[in-house]
């Protein structure tokens, strides 16, 4: 199933067992992170509605991104992989990593680095894990907006900008 912008998607469709007052609260949250990340995103220069950017829901997990040139502000919020299939197994618990990443600068682009990283955490409840990723998303602004987007290339150990 292709990602789903959060706004078009249903919670309800892709997280079952989620229901009532948690799946409203947990809904609420995921509308301040959108929000949220459409702001910062506009507030430096780019688009939270880019392809690929802004909140979606990505079948069972929740991933954000939002990228400015080489600098990539994102986080993932993923349902357990079952070992045999890499199918969702039953949550939970809920992992969320957030990471802030540059593109490599070399000519032979081998992908990304993590410059910055969010600890990661599992959590066994649905609306504790949307409630750490708002606090994911909020550390990914404050950095974002501490640091110039220029500054994080020079940051990259491996590759440092020439």
């Amino acid at each position: 199933m292709p990602p789903v912008p959060f706004d078009q998607g249903d919670l309800g469709e892709h997280r079952p067992e989620v229901t009532g007052e948690t799946a409203a609260a947990i809904t609420a949250a995921l509308r301040r992170i959108a929000d949220r990340i459409e702001q910062f995103a506009a507030d430096l220069g780019g688009d939270a509605d880019s392809p690929g950017c802004g909140l979606e829901i990505a079948g069972v997990d929740l991933t954000l991104r939002v990228d400015f040139d080489d600098v990539a502000f994102g986080a993932d919020l993923d349902t357990p992989r079952d070992p045999m299939t890499f199918g969702a197994a039953p949550p939970p618990p809920w992992s969320l990593r957030a990471a802030i990443e540059v593109r490599c600068a070399e000519p032979a682009d081998c992908g990304m680095h993590a410059i910055e990283e969010w600890r990661d955490a599992d959590y066994d409840d649905p609306l504790e894990a949307a409630l750490g990723l708002e606090q994911a998303v909020e550390w990914l602004i404050r950095r974002g907006r501490e640091e110039p987007l220029g500054r994080w290339r020079e940051r990259d150990p491996r590759h440092p900008a020439r």
